[in-house]
């Protein structure tokens, strides 16, 4: 049975470094990847919007990425390599990629971060931080 990779994505350069790693590492086992994104809900700016045309074209420019990232990894995998992905709207990060773990039996999740650290991770916090704290 292939290993299931999570790799949650913001489609940061941050993020891609995860990816890279994760798909390195994928190409070494029998593994298939799982590209996650969370539309976050909780952000003010968005509960304000709440429009449904908005959150469709929040979701839409998400899927474009989310095409393209997995295309990418495509033409730069040396090995076909089992790639899917989802992108979920959520109001927690850490909760929402809880539940997708369990759900789908998610062994392995590589996460970027900027590398937030000290009196910055403290007051902006650090959603790598929780998820391995969470995990």
């Amino acid at each position: 049975m292939a290993m299931k990779i999570l790799i949650p994505t913001d489609f940061s350069k941050k993020s891609h470094v995860a990816v890279d790693y994760a798909i390195a590492f994928g190409e070494t086992i029998d593994a298939t990847i799982v590209l996650f994104h969370i539309i976050d809900t909780y952000t003010p700016a968005r509960a304000r919007l709440g429009s449904r045309r908005i959150e469709e074209a929040i979701k839409k420019s998400a899927e474009d990425k989310m095409f393209r990232l997995t295309e990418s990894i495509k033409k730069g995998s040396s090995k076909p390599i089992e790639i899917s992905s989802c992108i979920r709207f959520g109001g927690s990060t850490q909760e929402t990629l809880k539940k997708f773990v369990i759900d789908h039996e998610v062994d392995i999740i590589f996460v970027g971060t900027k590398g937030a650290s000290g009196i910055e991770k403290v007051v902006l916090g650090s959603n790598a931080a929780a998820i391995i704290e969470n995990s």
